[in-house]
């Protein structure tokens, strides 16, 4: 079975290559953002981290530092592509059951 997670469209870093992270401070953030805040990891944690490896591991349990530890460089690159915006939550809800993971959208 799967986690499921929320990505809320209007908080929702999408289609630009450079300056998505996983939480800014304006509380926007990439869809791994969203991920990583349903794991429980700490807003202080994820502030302008641009991927989820960079993340540092102290403090992180079991399930968070499995998350760290993923290669997440097709959904990121998905994310932030500008050029597919008609099939990107598609290919990202594909993306992230591959990875284990259940993302609904949500306006």
């Amino acid at each position: 079975m799967s986690m499921k997670f929320t990505v809320e469209r209007k908080k929702w870093i999408r289609g630009r290559p450079h300056g998505s992270c996983l939480l800014k401070s304006n509380g926007h953030m990439c869809c791994l953002g969203f991920l990583a805040k349903e794991l429980g990891i700490q807003d202080k944690k994820l502030f302008y981290v641009q991927l989820p490896d960079m993340l540092a591991e102290d403090g992180l349990t079991v399930e968070q530092s499995e998350f760290s530890d993923i290669d997440w460089r097709d959904i990121v690159s998905t994310n932030d592509s500008y050029q597919v915006e008609s099939n990107r939550e598609e290919v990202l809800k594909e993306l992230f059951l591959e990875a284990g993971y259940q993302v609904e959208f949500v306006d």
